[in-house]
């Protein structure tokens, strides 16, 4: 099975829609299989993260520009509730993010938006608790994604894809935040259904997703690399 590649920008536009071509313009035609935006509810995150807030217009045209250089589109979301709005833009899929892993009422409505796929990000949660919440909700067109933010052996936490895959039979993807990007290709060896990566151009800032997001010029030979193993 070919393991797809999607890159997240989270929220590594900083809230400006210039950024975000830049990203659909930098990032095309590099191997990449989709790619997904963060969008965040003003009125239900902190105020640390409010400048990084999108208007609904702005949301809109970067996935109308997005499906036109990419197979695969979708978001990542905790905070956002306006689900009309979500249907509207017809997402490939819909990425739960582990903040509101266990949220039944959050994931029954994002369930009912008509996403293609719904992956619900385990966010470090115990093989009980993920287990106690997927006997509550639906497994229809879900899969999990797996992911850490610390691990002093990655090579060992990352076997715990083929762990999730037979305890829960569900399609598990792999979502990075560990800062040594070169062990990225290393789940290969585990068959995740998909790779997520954050991304962030070469502009010499502190991005909300830093030391963990791949920069445009190491991402060419990253890509080189799961290929090879794919």
């Amino acid at each position: 099975m070919k393991i797809d590649i999607i890159a997240e920008i989270g929220v590594n536009h900083f809230g400006k829609p210039n950024l975000l071509n830049e990203y659909i313009k930098n990032f095309k035609n590099k191997g990449i299989d989709g790619i997904s935006l963060q969008i965040l509810n003003k009125k239900k995150v902190d105020k640390k993260l409010q400048k990084f807030c999108l208007k609904k217009k702005e949301i809109r045209k970067f996935f109308r520009d997005a499906k036109k250089q990419f197979k695969i589109v979708g978001v990542g979301i905790h905070s956002w509730d306006d689900f009309i709005f979500l249907k509207s833009l017809k997402l490939d899929f819909i990425k739960i993010l582990g903040s509101s892993m266990g949220n039944e009422e959050y994931f029954n409505k994002v369930s009912k938006v008509g996403a293609k796929k719904i992956f619900l990000s385990t966010g470090g949660r115990s093989l009980k608790e993920i287990g106690n919440f997927l006997r509550k909700v639906s497994k229809h067109k879900l899969s999990l994604i797996f992911t850490f933010w610390k691990t002093k052996n990655f090579l060992n936490e990352i076997k715990k894809i083929k762990l999730l895959k037979n305890r829960f039979n569900l399609n598990v993807a792999y979502g990075n935040h560990f800062k040594k990007i070169n062990l990225i290709p290393k789940v290969c060896s585990y068959k995740p259904s998909e790779i997520f990566f954050y991304i962030k151009l070469n502009k010499k800032r502190k991005y909300p997703d830093n030391i963990h997001a791949v920069p445009l010029k190491k991402l060419s030979n990253l890509i080189e690399e799961i290929k090879k193993l794919n």
